[in-house]
């Protein structure tokens, strides 16, 4: 089920209209709701403590292939990557923000700090949305986590710096371009989100009216101009 896999939940037991899952203590509530109304089943949480939910979750993700893969590492590399660093609350966050916004379709992710805590956004058809806030402490690790994954210096804070990560979720490759910026309450990261062997969209599928449809079909059949999109 990707939607446990995309929050890391631990499936204990299922049945006819309902699901048990090993939680954290402390799990956010309205993560279960997504994931009750995804599945289309109750949720039967079982609080267990961090340690053991950790425990637990490694046992079962080395049953299983990476959710995200670097690309172009060896298999060590990639499995401590992956696994074995991934109590680290920065590793996960980035994880799950990469996934979240693959899945919802979303080209861009945005982490901003600003005064006391970090703003993270997703754009979504061009325009940005809301996704979570994470205090400053975790926002410098993410930002180091990010870095590393991009090969830029992480010691490096003052001026701006550009890299790449080549990852895949699944069977889906991505090239995901990074941006480092520094500012006044940290460096703001973001990131562009490029699929590769995305399919071309038709006309049909840009969302365009049935009006402004005919009237750009209308004019792609001139034998010269230029159609301007901003």
């Amino acid at each position: 089920m990707d939607i446990l896999r995309t929050y890391r939940l631990v499936p204990l037991e299922e049945g006819e209209g309902y699901i048990k899952l090993l939680v954290p203590k402390g799990f956010d509530p309205l993560v279960l709701e997504e994931v009750r109304f995804s599945l289309g089943k109750e949720i039967i949480p079982v609080y267990v403590s961090e340690e053991e939910f950790s425990q637990r979750l490694q046992e079962v993700l080395a049953q299983e292939e990476p959710l995200v893969e670097v690309e172009g590492a060896e298999e060590s590399e990639v499995r401590d990557i992956l696994y074995e660093e991934e109590t680290s609350p920065a590793v996960s966050f980035v994880n799950q923000t990469l996934i979240k916004a693959i899945n919802l379709g979303a080209s861009d992710i945005h982490i901003e700090p600003y005064e006391g805590q970090s703003f993270v956004r997703l754009r979504l058809d061009g325009i940005l949305h809301h996704y979570t806030q994470i205090p400053l402490s975790l926002h410098e690790q993410v930002v180091s986590r990010i870095k590393v994954l991009a090969n830029l210096n992480v010691a490096e804070k003052r001026i701006p710096q550009d890299g790449k990560i080549a990852v895949k979720v699944g069977k889906r490759h991505l090239d995901i371009r990074v941006s480092v910026v520094p500012t006044v309450f940290g460096e703001r990261v973001v990131l562009r989100l490029l699929e590769k062997g995305g399919k071309i969209l038709r006309l049909e599928d840009l969302g365009l009216w049935e009006e402004d449809l005919l009237k750009l079909k209308r004019l792609s059949q001139k034998p010269y101009g230029i159609v301007l999109a901003t």
